[in-house]
């Protein structure tokens, strides 16, 4: 029987490589067999709401919340699976429960970050992702944000200092690497855009963001077969709903060179 270790690793790069349903498969089994395993039960559920699973995702994971000792895993995952649904009172609840313990706390600021950024509160949650940085100063997650939140402004000097900021507290970071390349892409250098957007999957091959900076820079660079290289990677990775518009739009690209 594999370790659940391995049983780990396997299923986390099924989800990059968008494998969930294959993921669900394993890792119901995993949990059949190490049904204490927290890490174990948070990636089924995830690999659950990938699939449209959202309930059985959320009754697991209630099941798991009413035990004696419920990890800080099990309530990320809670008040994530919430967050999910748009049910951003409930999600609250639970990332302030993890406000209480010193482990957890700078996270839990920016998940509660997060839902302000979801309802259009962006100057509450610049308090929150720097009410994070006050307790940890790496903390990634909160680092990025502020880079997102200050892109979403188009200030993006103020972008650019958080994402080298990120790459300063882990260098092989693919989220503020491929940001930077569209910093750099927006200020209209290329060979700044490419080198940070091969950088991020250089990094992670699966983030599908970078791909899409890439298959920019190639197609103003009226390189066709980088283009179509770049743009094919990205649809094979994008899924999300938030990128309909996007993913519309590449498709539209790929048909005319198609086409042409």
């Amino acid at each position: 029987m594999e370790s659940a270790a391995q049983v780990i690793d396997r299923s986390i790069l099924l989800l990059e490589r968008g494998d969930s349903h294959l993921a669900v498969k394993q890792l119901t089994t995993a949990y059949e067999s190490y049904p204490e395993n927290d890490e174990i039960l948070v990636l089924l559920t995830e690999a659950l709401s990938e699939t449209g699973r959202t309930k059985q995702a959320l009754d697991l994971l209630l099941k798991r919340s009413t035990a004696d000792s419920v990890s800080d895993d099990v309530l990320f995952a809670l008040g994530d699976e919430y967050f999910s649904v748009n049910e951003f009172g409930q999600a609250q609840s639970y990332y302030k429960q993890l406000l209480l313990r010193v482990d957890a706390a700078a996270e839990a600021w920016v998940r509660i970050g997060l839902i302000s950024v979801a309802e259009g509160e962006n100057e509450e949650a610049k308090n929150c992702f720097l009410k994070s940085l006050d307790l940890d100063g790496d903390t990634l997650s909160a680092i990025n944000s502020l880079g997102d939140l200050a892109l979403e402004a188009d200030d993006l000097n103020e972008a650019k200092s958080w994402f080298l900021r990120a790459l300063k507290v882990d260098e092989e970071d693919p989220e503020a690497a491929s940001n930077l390349a569209e910093v750099y892409y927006d200020e209209g250098d290329l060979e700044q855009a490419k080198s940070f957007a091969q950088q991020a999957v250089q990094f992670d091959s699966y983030f599908a963001p970078a791909w899409l900076t890439l298959g920019y820079v190639a197609f103003d660079c009226d390189d066709e077969d980088q283009v179509r290289h770049c743009f094919k990677k990205f649809l094979e990775l994008e899924q999300s709903d938030a990128a309909a518009d996007i993913i519309v739009e590449v498709k539209a690209v790929l048909t005319a060179l198609k086409d042409s």
